[in-house]
């Protein structure tokens, strides 16, 4: 019995080092049909057209606010509602408001938060358990979580996040970080599941996104007599065929808002000119003709863009249907990827307190323009969040939201 006894302690302890040491494991092998690809100007998700509404929420990546099983919930929560995709931040640096997953960075080297790293493992995780797909953008133009400023001043000490483009020791440091996030195995995936699945061979992220809206301080680059858009696409091109070159499997985007770099018509003279002149540093139809970029993004804050209730007309065709055209006729999908009307009232633009009409307005315009997918800023189940531009299950701004993706959902099954 005693030799017994001890072959069974042993087999325990050989089982435990292998569940211990799954990093080991030989590489996952994806299933391609499992991945939302593209063909044409059409997603595509298991051989059929893949139409979607979905949300951002970008806690749900980051230790700030949600306890681990709240993830869970509130994944479910998303797609019992009818989202098929949500955008989650894959950054926070420093000093974050979140526990950060970069601490700091050099040009030779970089160092890591291994527990918030695995917030992110886990928010991903709880995406596939819903039979969610997730957007990961990589960094921040804006100040908030992991600013390209703060890239800039890590390497080079100095303040401006416009080098972030163009400076080659940051561009390097930051071609290192995505490899490394790319070769990353998910550690939920392996405590749980015991498979070993690198984010460049998860089908449950969608996509990867370069940044949250890039683009340059107003007309940095004309200021010094370089060609609106210029650095952008010049970073865009590198850093999107490097990613194509580590990760065969995943689309990839650019984050963009939908700046232009110059109007194709009066009627983008006449108003909120700044959407189409080029004072944005960004050239979004050229931008589009880089090969690796595989689809178009558009974010729409008519509100905080002073675009009254009296140009939304202007704005639906100018705007929202102009970058649907330009997206098409390139043969990519177009995504609006962020929309959001504020609930304070404001009586200069005539939104007054009802947000869910105009949205539903907007929303009827991108259907118009055959947008391939709608994301609102954000929806929420009940409790979760609050604050401006955040819309939980129980709000008007919600039911429309449940009618687009009922919408899309019905899009997807028809094509």
């Amino acid at each position: 019995m005693q030799w017994l006894l001890r072959l069974l302690v042993l087999s325990w302890c050989l089982g435990f080092a292998n569940f211990a040491f799954g990093a080991k494991r030989a590489a996952f092998v994806p299933d391609r049909s499992e991945f939302v690809t593209r063909d044409g100007n059409q997603f595509t998700l298991n051989g059929m057209p893949f139409y979607f509404q979905g949300t951002n929420f970008y806690r749900l990546s980051l230790i700030e606010r949600h306890a681990e099983a709240e993830v869970y919930d509130i994944m479910r929560d998303l797609a019992s509602s009818g989202m098929k995709v949500v955008r989650i931040w894959g950054f926070s640096c420093g000093d974050s408001n979140a526990q950060a997953m970069l601490k700091s960075v050099s040009k030779t080297s970089a160092i890591y938060d291994e527990i918030a790293l695995r917030r992110l493992d886990l928010a991903i995780d709880a995406a596939r358990s819903a039979n969610l797909k997730v957007i990961i953008p990589l960094v921040n133009y804006q100040k908030e979580y992991c600013p390209m400023s703060w890239w800039v001043n890590q390497i080079t000490g100095e303040e401006d996040p416009n080098l972030f483009y163009s400076d080659p020791d940051v561009r390097e440091a930051f071609k290192r970080h995505i490899g490394r996030m790319l070769s990353r195995a998910n550690t939920t995936y392996l405590n749980k599941r015991g498979e070993n699945i690198t984010y460049a061979n998860d089908p449950t992220i969608m996509a990867i996104e370069l940044a949250n809206e890039p683009h340059t301080d107003d007309r940095y680059e004309s200021d010094r007599g370089i060609a609106s858009g210029e650095l952008l696409y010049n970073w865009l091109g590198f850093m999107s065929d490097f990613i194509r070159s580590v990760d065969p499997n995943h689309l990839i985007a650019s984050g963009e808002e939908g700046y232009k770099s110059k109007p194709h018509s009066k009627a983008q003279v006449d108003r909120h000119w700044w959407l189409s002149d080029g004072s944005k540093g960004a050239d979004y139809e050229r931008n589009l003709t880089l090969p690796n970029i595989d689809f178009a993004t558009v974010h729409a804050y008519p509100t905080h863009w002073m675009i009254s209730t009296e140009d939304i007309d202007w704005f639906s065709e100018e705007f929202l249907a102009d970058r649907a055209r330009i997206a098409h006729k390139l043969k990519k999908p177009v995504v609006l990827e962020e929309i959001g009307i504020s609930d304070i009232e404001n009586p200069y633009l005539g939104y007054t307190k009802e947000p869910h009409k105009w949205l539903e307005v907007l929303l009827n315009a991108a259907n118009a323009a055959n947008y391939n997918g709608t994301m609102i800023w954000q929806l929420v189940p009940a409790g979760s969040e609050e604050g401006e531009f955040i819309y939980d299950f129980r709000s008007p701004t919600a039911a429309v939201v449940f009618k687009q993706a009922e919408h899309m959902n019905n899009k997807s099954t028809k094509n």
